[in-house]
């Protein structure tokens, strides 16, 4: 298994690949988020089922979604 995930302030970043060699299967994403983040206080845990990501708010601001929208 092979995953990368990165974020900064405003944008995060996931690319995974994960099962057997024969049936690999790739998800690749990014988002720009709707508020910041306090990349410090976040992190990243990657479990055998699972990533898991606690982004932390830099401003305690209500977000409608996690991304935000193209305009």
């Amino acid at each position: 298994d092979q995953t990368t995930v990165e974020m900064n302030a405003g944008r995060l970043k996931v690319d995974t690949r994960f099962g057997p060699v024969q049936q690999t299967k790739r998800f690749a994403n990014h988002w720009n988020l709707f508020g910041l983040i306090d990349v410090e206080k976040s992190t990243v845990e990657l479990l055998q089922s699972k990533i898991e990501i606690v982004m932390r708010k830099a401003e305690p601001l209500h977000w409608i979604r996690l991304d935000r929208p193209v305009t």
